[in-house]
């Protein structure tokens, strides 16, 4: 039997991977857990948040978003909520009263589970928790001696919210299975155990959700099989930066291969078996993937989904220079259009003292000709994003009567693709009844009297010059940047099967594509079949 393949792009079509863990211990929390609840771990306060067993907080897989208790079909989680006096079991759903009543040190954990003869473990679970607060939190930990001693094996276990980069309360958190690798110590004992512990300060900020976890196993690799596992050293980075991945897959023989897939990421796949420098460039929770072969095995695929989270860069604007009149005012926030919301600071080494920070105007009346005069812009940023500064840099000049106009202006992007768009920024310094006019060579808009003008398309590729000429009642100036705009042609991309473009079911083909550097590949529509 044959199928036509359709596609849009694709590297190679895998078969499907075979199963290769054993899983040697398991929880689902359903009738019987055999784990204990709320050992007292630290100071407390009389209201502690406990931990409860039950369908309030039902258990949901990976990538799901959680959902208010659904106990007629019950999927038990083990969960923090508030004790009996505060309002008792609502599933993850903590409590704080800001009154010193509600402080929280509390362990859940399981009972001994035995690894005689095992190696090679990994622990994994599904969960949802909130990690926005440094003072509340779940930390996993792990005891090779039945509970009497810990050691702390994740110290924060956070997830997203459902359509957040962070938890605002208005939604149950979305959810996501975490893995890690069991160091050697938990090999080959009968006594090993984990535990959950929640610490909550009564700060007053409770946030919905706390904490849940759902389907726990311990796994070691099928013998003989293959066993794809990857890692990083960091999971949460910020909008832009670029990661290292390692392979940890076990089991493989003759040459191996690995083919990874990142997803939202700017290289989509790879197949070296250590790839570097993975960039991610929008903000978001993504999957990865990879799957690992040899020559004789069948291929395994391990999936991390949410395993990558992205936070939005701060925005700034771009920092600048420019000049004021003697005589004048200047708004330093048009300086910055489009930046996130933040504060003003000067920062000139001897200062002016006629800036507000909190308007962002500095005063030029009076002011010494020829003194610069430097100011940034802060935007705070979520960690692990480092705060955005945008530097001004201002220089005072003379406009007294019959002074003329300095034109100046600016854009944040001066290299685009074709057919985008950018805004451009009036820096001029002008004295009274001004007049802008812009000239824009190769825009689809060629000329513009507004001050600020937006919206400023170009779609055909080439290099372009800018104009403005200021003109007020002493005078004009005509500043041109030639070159100033470069549009881009974006690339024409194309992709062929080898030999050809049917192949018997089953079978692989590797597809090529060309005129890019970087592709990402898209199955499309594939009458069924599943690449």
């Amino acid at each position: 039997m044959k199928k036509q393949l359709l596609f849009s792009a694709l590297a190679i079509l895998f078969s499907c991977a075979a199963f290769s863990q054993t899983v040697i211990y398991s929880e689902d929390f359903s009738t019987g857990a055999t784990w204990t609840l709320n050992t007292v771990t630290g100071p407390e306060d009389s209201n502690p948040n406990v931990w409860y067993i039950s369908c309030q907080e039902d258990g949901q897989d990976a990538g799901n978003c959680g959902v208010p208790a659904n106990c007629a079909v019950p999927d038990n989680t083990l969960h923090v909520g508030a004790d009996a006096i505060a309002g008792g079991d609502s599933g993850a759903a903590y409590f704080e009263t800001g009154g010193a009543f509600t402080g929280t040190n509390r362990r859940a954990e399981s009972g001994d589970i035995s690894t005689i003869g095992q190696t090679n473990l990994t622990l994994d679970f599904d969960m949802i928790g909130w990690g926005g607060n440094v003072n509340d939190f779940c930390e996993l930990f792990y005891s090779t001696n039945g509970g009497g001693t810990w050691t702390s094996l994740a110290p924060t276990l956070t997830s997203m919210c459902c359509g957040n980069i962070a938890c605002t309360g208005v939604d149950q958190g979305l959810w996501q299975n975490n893995s890690y690798a069991l160091p050697v110590a938990c090999e080959n004992i009968p006594n090993l155990r984990i535990s959950f512990v929640w610490i909550n300060v009564d700060d007053g900020a409770a946030t919905d959700p706390s904490f849940a976890v759902d389907d726990i196993q311990i796994t070691t690799p099928t013998a003989g099989a293959i066993n794809a596992d990857f890692n990083t050293p960091i999971t949460t980075i910020c909008e832009g930066d670029c990661i290292d991945f390692t392979d940890a897959t076990t089991g493989q023989g003759a040459n191996p291969t690995w083919n990874w897939t990142f997803t939202g990421a700017a290289t989509a796949t790879s197949s070296v078996q250590n790839p570097t420098g993975i960039c991610y460039n929008t903000a978001g929770t993504y999957d990865v993937a990879l799957t690992s072969g040899d020559d004789t095995n069948p291929d395994d695929t391990e999936t991390k989904v949410g395993y990558i989270t992205v936070v939005a860069a701060p925005n700034a604007g771009v920092s600048q220079a420019a000049n004021i009149c003697n005589n004048n005012t200047m708004d330093l926030n048009t300086m910055i259009p489009g930046a996130d919301p933040g504060t003003w600071m000067e920062t000139s080494g001897t200062p002016s003292g006629q800036f507000t920070a909190g308007t962002g105007v500095l005063d030029g009346n009076g002011l010494p000709v020829g003194n610069v005069y430097t100011f940034d812009y802060t935007v705070t940023g979520t960690a692990p994003c480092a705060d955005a500064v945008a530097t001004m840099t201002i220089t005072v000049i003379d406009c007294s009567a019959g002074a003329p106009p300095t034109a100046d202006f600016s854009t944040p992007l001066t290299q685009i693709c074709r057919g985008d768009c950018i805004d451009f920024t009036d820096l001029s310094v002008v004295g009274t009844n001004p007049v802008w006019s812009w000239t824009f060579t190769g825009a689809a808009t060629t000329t513009s009297n507004v001050q600020n003008p937006t919206g400023i398309c170009y779609n055909v590729a080439g290099i372009y010059d800018v104009s403005l000429s200021v003109t007020d009642d002493n005078g004009n100036d005509v500043e041109t940047k030639i070159g100033y705009i470069e549009v881009l042609d974006a690339p024409v991309v194309t992709a062929t099967a080898a030999p050809n473009d049917t192949i018997c079911e089953g079978d692989q083909i590797t597809l090529t594509g060309g005129g890019a550097t970087n592709y990402v590949w898209d199955n499309g529509v594939t009458d069924g079949v599943a690449f």
